[in-house]
């Protein structure tokens, strides 16, 4: 969520928006490249916690 120079609340808007754009039912490992795309940046650490309740 952290990136130098965004506050939090222009994270958090650019975390959300994308996962809006995942299909409903979406499984987590499919939500994880959601959040962080399917080549996130590695110069730095990512970190993703995806949970299903059932």
């Amino acid at each position: 969520m952290e990136h130098p120079g965004l506050d939090p609340d222009q994270r958090i808007t650019a975390l959300a928006d994308p996962l809006r754009a995942a299909p409903v039912g979406a499984d987590p490992a499919d939500l994880c490249r959601y959040a962080v795309g399917p080549t996130p940046d590695r110069r730095d650490d990512v970190a993703v916690i995806a949970v299903r309740f059932d």
